[in-house]
């Protein structure tokens, strides 16, 4: 029995059986009571037969002997009852050690971080601590007894694990075991996730036992995923990146024996969208050309800021002509929100194919054919003065020289209602537009003070609109424009109610089915607005956008500096100090893209009167002076903002034009009263001493001394 006790403690080991427990203290007692009656009992019957034995030996006369036999006997049945107690006490110990031990040991298996599951050599298992339960899902009364492979080996997996155990069993040796290693686990809930898991065998006399630690891993599989994307995926739309991509053609040239195809994919007026909505919209529209590019044939990357490489796997060009075309279709039924609640930016591109092996048999070949095809669609939009539809584009070049020719139908002489006229048929005619419609007030919501309309419609028809136009409370629009300052796309007129149903009735009837209304700002108000329209459905683009506001930019700065200029003239007594304050604000107006125009222009002025008072001109010589070199870059009002705000180095095409400046100048002040000097500062403040200069390459003592001060 104590061989038994001391076999059951030596085999005692982490992940034993727990649930074959230990004989209660009690049980032990009870079966060591009956062993000691059984003994005294030997014991007793040993006496008996002894007492004839006594009568035979005291026949013998042998008293003697026969006592010191009994007294014997009486001896060793007490040795053996004190053997039986210590007996006792040594098996009550064992077992309080033998169950604080598994107490141990079950303590410290729960309390682990580590699911731990023990099996015996047909797979049942036989431990299941806490972690398992919440790593697993199941409680472990659910799992004592089950095969393990039932509970979270997944079905793919299961006959690998059962072929393994019986290698185990017939040969002795496993390759997973005592090492770590990765595998994917089955939860209660169906789900199955990746998890870290050590297995050895349990040392010990008795059956085969294994014990395994495992692991959840899943954040860290996430978070080593995550660390990868990184290296290969754009972080802002979340495709492949340029790196990625290109790696991709490589990897997929090497496969001649099918075919594929390319989309490059240019996202149209990008720069556009950033500079009149922000770039936040930008992003906007990067992450919806990004979604609406990728299909379940397609990998999309991006390849550059505005450019997106799409390959399409086993397609040849009339597959890949196929998926442009689907493309085109989805997008030209796009938006994203703009700046405000009510405002829709929609989305253009323009997209070129290249097939491989049957066009190019190199990666770069490939894709220079797939750039150079985006590159013509692209400039098949450009190229045309006039388009419909999602097709409108505006090169910098054509938009500029519209801007250019605006700004002489404004500085003209006549009334403020034909130079608009003038510009509305300008852009009518010139920019393809099939509507243009014009309204500037003094104080916005106020009705419009001067209107124009120029339409190929019905006279009684655009009546009609200028008198609906001529009711303040009949702008919906305003609101929206007011709080975004920014341009509302009318994809289409015919349903879109932030038009009232009158203007809807209005349109229809002249033929619109898209418009485009930008606001006009002066000084920090919205004064009007410009509002286009087109025959066709989703008819503008971001750059119709970009090129309007500029034009409404104009138009609005040149209205009202034209006015002040006016007012100028007409003044008698305060003349002087009118034309200080006018002469400020239209030299606001050339430098308005500059945050410190107001700083700066001031610094000028005293500059200029402190130089002049120093060169002993009188104190009015002296202020004349100042308010001339105030309007010495009054020309700028005329070079495109795509110029003025330029961030790159000028071309020397725009340089050309930003040395115009001069001259334009000149032109605008000439003739006006009380601008004599300041139109020869304007024209020749870039003349240098040694003949060097421009426009007109003064030199010496040729050059004003105004224009030489400023």
């Amino acid at each position: 029995m104590l061989n038994n006790v001391e076999a059951r403690d030596a085999s005692i080991e982490p992940g034993i059986d727990s649930a074959s427990e230990p004989p209660s203290l009690a049980g032990t007692i009870k079966e060591v009571r009956r062993l000691k009656y059984r003994v005294q009992f030997g014991v007793f019957v040993i006496i008996l037969a002894l007492i004839p034995l006594h009568a035979f030996v005291f026949q013998m006369a042998t008293t003697y002997v026969v006592a010191n036999l009994v007294l014997g006997l009486v001896f060793a049945a007490v040795v053996i009852q004190v053997s039986f107690g210590r007996m006792l006490k040594a098996r009550i110990r064992a077992e309080s050690a033998l169950r604080e031990r598994e107490q141990q040991v079950h303590s410290v298996l729960n309390s682990t971080l580590d699911a731990v599951i023990c099996i015996d050599e047909g797979g049942a298992i036989t431990d299941w601590n806490s972690q398992a339960e919440a790593i697993f899902g199941w409680p472990r009364a659910d799992v004592i007894g089950r095969q393990v492979s039932e509970r979270i080996i997944p079905e793919e997996q299961k006959e690998a694990h059962i072929q393994g155990m019986k290698r185990f069993l017939n040969r002795g040796e496993s390759p997973i075991l005592d090492t770590r290693i990765e595998i994917t686990a089955l939860h209660r809930d169906g789900h199955q996730f990746p998890v870290e898991i050590a297995i050895s065998r349990v040392r010990g006399t008795g059956p085969t036992r294994f014990s395994a630690f495992a692991r959840d891993i899943t954040e860290r599989k996430n978070a080593e995923q995550a660390l990868r994307d990184k290296g290969t995926h754009d972080a802002l739309t979340g495709v492949l990146n340029h790196g990625a991509i290109v790696d991709a053609l490589h990897e997929i040239s090497k496969d001649d024996s099918s075919r594929h195809s390319i989309a490059m994919v240019d996202v149209d007026g990008l720069k556009a969208t950033n500079d009149t909505y922000g770039h936040q919209v930008g992003d906007a529209v990067l992450k919806a050309v990004a979604a609406g590019l990728a299909t379940e044939e397609a990998v999309v990357g991006r390849y550059g800021g505005d450019e997106f490489v799409v390959l399409l796997r086993g397609a040849d060009r009339e597959a890949a002509e196929k998926y442009r075309a689907g493309v085109l279709r989805a997008f030209s039924r796009s938006t994203v929100d703009g700046p405000g609640e009510e405002s829709r930016i929609p989305i253009f591109v323009s997209i070129g194919l290249a097939s491989y092996p049957d066009e190019a048999d190199t990666v770069a070949g490939w894709l220079g054919l797939a750039d150079n095809a985006m590159y013509a669609a692209r400039k098949d939009k450009s190229d045309s003065p006039k388009v419909s539809g999602n097709e409108r584009s505006f090169g910098k070049e054509r938009a500029a020289k519209l801007v250019a020719e605006i700004v002489p139908l404004l500085t003209r002489s006549g009334t403020r209602e034909d130079k608009l006229d003038l510009v509305a048929q300008l852009l009518s005619v010139s920019a393809g537009y099939d509507g243009v419609n014009f309204e500037v007030s003094g104080d916005s919501p106020e009705p419009p003070e001067w209107q124009s309309a120029h339409v190929r419609a019905p006279k009684d028809i655009v009546d009609a609109w200028m008198r609906e136009q001529s009711r303040s409370e009949n702008h919906p629009l305003g609101k929206i424009l007011e709080e975004t300052r920014s341009p509302v796309f009318l994809d289409d007129v015919a349903t879109d109610e932030r038009l009232t149903k009158r203007e809807r009735e209005l349109l229809t009837n002249i033929g619109f089915k898209s418009a485009l209304v930008v606001p006009m700002i002066w000084q920090d108000r919205m004064v009007g607005m410009l509002s286009v329209g087109s025959k066709t459905e989703t008819g503008f683009h971001t750059w119709d956008a970009q090129f309007l506001t500029a034009v409404a930019s104009q138009v609005t700065a040149i209205v009202f500096m034209t006015t002040l200029v006016e007012e100028l003239q007409a003044a008698t007594d305060n003349i002087k100090e009118a034309h200080s304050e006018t002469v400020m604000m239209l030299a606001s107006v050339a430098e308005a893209n500059d945050n410190t125009t107001g700083r700066h222009l001031q610094r000028v002025r005293a500059l200029t009167e402190a130089l002049a008072i120093e060169l002993e001109y009188d104190v009015e010589e002296a202020r004349n002076m100042g308010l001339a070199a105030v309007l010495h870059d009054i020309g700028k009002i005329q070079v495109p903002n795509s110029i003025l705000t330029s961030s790159n180095s000028l071309s020397e095409q725009e340089w050309e034009v930003m040395r115009r400046h001069t001259v334009w100048g000149a032109e605008f002040l000439r003739g006006r009263k009380g601008f004599d000097l300041a139109e020869i500062v304007a024209h020749s403040h870039h003349e240098r001493w040694d003949g060097g200069g421009y426009p007109a390459g003064l030199k010496g003592d040729e050059i004003s001394e105004a224009a030489a001060i400023t």
